[in-house]
């Protein structure tokens, strides 16, 4: 793994992005003390160097009537985890696969309008996959992120 400590001013960068990724080069200046240009320049220095690996939005799935976040376990037969998650993480109302130690081999978030969407997903996958052998099915209750940068 390459360790390499980030200069001071592009974690201040990092941290403005991750708190409004909408912000403008010169407010980013002007917050930081800098030139616009050397945030641009800064921004697309840590994209080359993939730092930054995505500019994207966080979408409220209720708004659009997926009422229901759901974290699935899969247990899956021995050395098949990856290719399992190769193969499901393009399925529809899939957000995520993560790939895990412990009990379980991957865990799954999707989003699903209600409980007759999920069934009929999980009918799938178990029509569909013979390599998971089981399933813990999770519905999430509430969700919080921490509003302040992690790093």
């Amino acid at each position: 793994m390459n360790k390499f400590k980030l200069p001071d001013l592009q974690l201040k960068i990092l941290r403005e992005l991750y708190l409004n990724s909408r912000v403008t080069y010169k407010e980013l200046g002007r917050k930081l003390g800098v030139s616009s240009v050397t945030c641009y320049n800064k921004i697309q220095e840590m994209t080359k160097n993939n730092i930054i690996r995505n500019f994207t939005v966080d979408i409220n799935h209720k708004k659009l009537g997926y009422t229901l976040e759901v974290l699935l376990e899969l247990k899956v037969k021995r050395g098949l985890p990856r290719p399992v998650a190769l193969k499901i993480h393009k399925l529809p109302h899939v957000e995520d696969v993560w790939e895990i130690t412990g009990d379980t081999d991957l865990i799954v978030r999707a989003y699903f309008k209600d409980v007759d969407e999920l069934n009929d997903f999980l009918h799938i996958l178990g029509n569909n996959y013979p390599e998971i052998e089981n399933v813990i099915t999770h519905v999430v209750l509430g969700s919080y992120k921490n509003p302040e940068p992690w790093f």
